[in-house]
């Protein structure tokens, strides 16, 4: 993981990603996003690994998204909502 250009992240977010692509409509998705090593982390002297993550994305319809990662965040969450229009 440490060797990885993206190290933990690019691990991770793939999976979260992925899921929310399915639903994406048109080429240019809006992305906001704000990573940054937990309190926890930084705690022990470790600097260099972004274990919390905060993204937001719209596509070009108004379809939203929200994606979190935290290594930190206990009882484990995985979540999965989208919002849009309905579509047949």
């Amino acid at each position: 993981m440490r060797s990885l250009p993206g190290k933990l992240l690019q691990n991770i977010i793939s999976h979260g990603i992925a899921r929310i692509a399915e639903f994406w409509e048109g080429d240019t998705p809006r992305v906001i996003a704000h990573g940054f090593v937990s309190p926890v982390l930084k705690q022990i002297g470790e600097h260099d690994i972004i274990d919390e993550l905060r993204v937001i994305l719209s596509d070009d319809k108004g379809t939203t998204a929200y994606f979190t990662f935290s290594s930190q965040m206990r009882p484990s969450l995985h979540q999965f909502r989208i919002y849009g229009r309905r579509t047949a």
